[in-house]
């Protein structure tokens, strides 16, 4: 592996660490062309920071021998956390980098309902009984903690309850808990609260935004300015593996946010 302060551009990845059956950015491998990475979500998530603020402790917390950003790319929710950071660099250089947006999509409190509501339902499929009304998360969006805090003890007394009707041990019950409700369900929604209500200001800087078959829309702040759109034909799970988005995105890193 080429040591960071070895390669000619560093790019920020913005994007989710965690599991998720869509691809991550990590593969479309590009420190195999010469690229340093910096991937700043890998450090955790502030509970409590909203997209502005999570960018900015996210840019503090970055390493300087690794040396200034050349480029900063983002998928999907994380689109305008990675516009956000994109614009902390570009103020601390007078130089904006580039911005690579994979299907970027606006992520809102009714985004955040509905990730709780899929882990509520997958939870109580097989539940004995009636299901205790789900929580609103909408009503805590404002007080983040509270909402994990809240989220999590609601999942984790559903989960106990309906693992306790099949028989299921206490030592399995912590670690079914550990891994699905604090390892999947609450990692994802810490994540959507870092990225949520993003409305970044207008673009200053070259864009790339590369987008699966199916996206359609997209945050209102990529509309018009030096925005350059490709699209992948492939679903939206396979966008980052696939060998088009590859040559896109390394088309335009190395034409300095220009494509073929």
């Amino acid at each position: 592996m080429i040591e960071p302060s070895k390669r000619s551009m560093i790019l920020d990845i913005i994007d989710y660490p965690g599991r998720r059956p869509e691809a991550h950015i990590a593969d479309l491998k590009l420190e195999s062309e010469g690229f340093g990475t910096h991937y700043p979500l890998a450090r955790g998530a502030r509970t409590g920071a909203a997209a502005v603020a999570r960018a900015e402790s996210l840019f503090a917390a970055r390493p300087h021998q690794d040396g200034g950003v050349a480029a900063v790319l983002g998928y999907c929710a994380a689109s305008g956390l990675s516009a956000y950071y994109a614009e902390i660099a570009a103020g601390e250089t007078g130089e904006p980098p580039l911005l690579i947006c994979f299907d970027p999509s606006p992520c809102t409190v009714d985004d955040i309902q509905d990730c709780y509501l899929t882990a509520y339902r997958q939870i109580e499929e097989d539940a004995p009984g009636a299901a205790p009304s789900p929580v609103d998360t909408t009503a805590l969006v404002d007080r983040p903690d509270l909402l994990i805090e809240t989220v999590r003890e609601d999942l984790v007394r559903r989960m106990v309850r309906t693992l306790a009707a099949d028989g299921v041990t206490d030592d399995a019950v912590a670690e079914l808990v550990a891994q699905t409700v604090d390892g999947t369900h609450i990692s994802w929604i810490r994540y959507l609260l870092a990225c949520r209500d993003a409305r970044p200001s207008a673009r200053g800087g070259r864009t790339l935004k590369v987008v699966s078959r199916g996206h359609t829309g997209g945050p209102e702040w990529l509309d018009g300015g030096d925005v350059l759109t490709v699209r992948v034909d492939c679903d939206r799970a396979g966008l980052l593996r696939h060998p088009d988005t590859r040559s896109a995105v390394l088309g335009f890193l190395r034409g300095g946010g220009t494509s073929d």
